[in-house]
């Protein structure tokens, strides 16, 4: 699967935190890293960067504009300010596929929690507006 200990300068020591992280192994003992990210609530989908060291905003910045560039995203957006935290995730698949790991990035959406307040409560058709607008930001089309 590579090197996961390669880790360049772009992500805080160990790489980024994960909610849950598994290897799958097929039947051909071929090894497949999942990488989990999970979201209760239509706002967490928001964020935005949080580096206060200007060197490392410029890394991050250069680091997700190389990856958008090389996915043939959209271009008049910045990814450093809405979905900061999905541009990091696709950075990060990206590096790990450049380094010959195999890897899948598996997004869970947790609908109908009754635990949220009615704010906060989101549905599944909520769900689905506010991914697309998510994916409407980057330019991902529903074949990505």
């Amino acid at each position: 699967m590579g090197n996961p200990n390669i880790i360049p300068n772009a992500w805080p020591k160990g790489g980024p935190s994960w909610d849950g992280i598994a290897v799958l192994t097929d039947k051909n003992g071929e090894k497949t890293l999942l990488l989990f990210e999970a979201k209760a609530r239509k706002g967490e989908l928001s964020s935005k960067c949080k580096a206060t060291n200007s060197d490392s905003f410029d890394s991050i910045k250069d680091k997700l504009n190389s990856t958008r560039d090389k996915l043939g995203l959209k271009h008049n957006v910045d990814w450093m300010i809405k979905y900061f935290q999905f541009a990091n995730r696709l950075a990060f698949h990206n590096y790990l596929q450049n380094e010959n790991i195999k890897v899948a990035l598996i997004c869970i959406y947790f609908a109908n929690d009754p635990y949220w307040t009615k704010e906060n409560y989101t549905d599944i058709v909520e769900w689905k507006k506010a991914i697309k607008k998510e994916k409407d930001y980057f330019g991902i089309d529903n074949a990505f």
